[in-house]
């Protein structure tokens, strides 16, 4: 469970053939968030990288949803994607920048 900006969601691992992670278009992704049941739905086959990935890339979407973030479908997936693939690197690199100037 996790809560963002008072909106509790839940984090649910499903079978890869689930209803939960059929997409738009018919086909299945491994992670889905879900706005109308606040929860996150991802494969029980995902592990290691490739968890940390599809979660905190589905995490985005949940960001957006509790703060009422709205802006293109597009837009937002690949906001997504780049946190993902990213994110750690731009938090660490901030972390050592500020703590070689001493703050």
């Amino acid at each position: 469970m996790l809560t963002v900006n008072s909106v509790t969601w839940d984090i649910v691992f499903v079978p890869p053939d689930s209803p939960m992670l059929l997409a738009d278009g018919g086909h299945y992704t491994l992670g889905m968030a879900d706005n109308r049941y606040k929860a996150v739905f991802l494969s029980d086959m995902l592990s290691g990288e490739k968890l940390y990935d599809v979660l905190c890339h589905e995490l985005v979407h949940v960001y957006c949803f509790s703060y009422g973030i709205v802006m293109d479908r597009e837009d937002e997936e690949h906001m997504a994607q780049f946190i993902s693939e990213y994110g750690r690197m731009v938090v660490s690199d901030t972390d050592t920048l500020l703590r070689s100037i001493g703050l």
